[in-house]
């Protein structure tokens, strides 16, 4: 049985972008403009890298991976989209993510998913939840990349693997996904990480009038845009390159216009994009495809070695139990 999209209300508020690139700032702002994201003990729950939360719903990355891990191929690989795409008209998937989203709507409250992957599985999501509002932000990518791997590497494994060229072809890749399968899509706003935390009285008065406009809200009350704005905090932009983006040696020059492409579309949402613009280089799929490999493997040993450690303390705790054992009473 086919669960019925009839029945959804409101459009979503959909956030989008590439990891570390201010996705858990906007999720923060836009539950304090008043959309419901989920339980917010959970979503506000934080870590060293993300002190304010991640404002991903508890439901949805269970149903993501179980999803990616039916398609079985990362994605970039080439039939990625297709099958992705295939998928949104099976029932088994349809009715599982139509479930989630019913679940969202009970709360009878705009509702808004924030979870980094969604950019490439919008094949899948569109197919589901139909119409959305897409806030969709834009961080100077040198600056995501090199917080991408600080997440990614180990603690004290730092500075051992460079992963900054494929964090960025992975940027490139992802943000080419968004500009595709939102250009068909006039409900949406690209937010610029940068300006938001130096001005984010002005940019959060900004979403708030783009927001009144399209849920068609009265305009919210000053302490409403009061914690939204409170939600920014500059101290947390932990990773800024003095180096301005378009002067990078590492970056190629169509990651540079991709990048520039896009802050212009901060200004104008609508602006006609064209992927041929912006090509990435032969072989990058196996290129990110080895590199995957490789961080799996890395992971891998440093997880058995963990193991090691932790038998060979147990042996010798067991050792010294027994000589406390043997060890005559006084």
């Amino acid at each position: 049985m086919v669960i019925s999209k009839n029945k959804l209300r409101r459009p979503p508020i959909i956030i989008l972008g590439v990891d570390r690139s201010g996705t858990s700032l906007v999720g923060n702002i836009v539950h304090h403009w008043g959309a419901y994201g989920g339980d917010s003990t959970f979503l506000s729950e934080g870590d060293d890298y993300n002190p304010r939360g991640y404002w991903e719903h508890e439901d949805l990355d269970p149903f993501i991976q179980y999803l990616l891990q039916d398609v079985g191929v990362q994605f970039w690989h080439p039939s990625f989209v297709d099958m992705i795409t295939k998928m949104s008209a099976d029932p088994l998937y349809q009715n599982a993510g139509l479930s989630l989203i019913s679940k969202m709507e009970q709360g009878r409250r705009v509702w808004f998913w924030k979870e980094p992957s969604l950019s490439y599985l919008l094949p899948f999501w569109k197919k589901i939840w139909g119409s959305a509002t897409y806030l969709i932000t834009v961080r100077n990518p040198y600056d995501s990349a090199v917080s991408w791997q600080k997440y990614l590497t180990p603690k004290g494994e730092e500075g051992k693997v460079q992963l900054v060229a494929a964090n960025l072809l992975r940027w490139q890749a992802i943000m080419l996904s968004i500009l595709e399968h939102t250009q068909d899509c006039y409900n949406k706003r690209f937010i610029v990480y940068e300006e938001l935390i130096n001005d984010p009285r002005k940019q959060c008065q900004r979403l708030v009038d783009f927001l009144s406009i399209e849920y068609q809200e009265e305009r919210i009350d000053d302490d409403r845009l009061e914690a939204m704005v409170a939600a920014v905090d500059s101290n947390l932009w932990r990773n800024r390159s003095a180096i301005p983006f378009d002067d990078l040696e590492l970056a190629t020059e169509h990651q540079k216009a991709l990048y520039k492409f896009l802050l212009e579309k901060a200004e104008d949402p609508n602006k006609p994009f064209a992927a041929s613009l912006y090509p990435i280089y032969p072989g990058w799929r196996e290129y990110l495809t080895n590199v995957e490999k490789l961080e799996s493997m890395y992971h891998r040993m440093e997880n058995e070695r963990a193991m090691f450690i932790n038998q060979n303390r147990i042996i010798e705790l067991e050792a010294e139990v027994a000589k406390l054992r043997q060890a005559p009473t006084t």
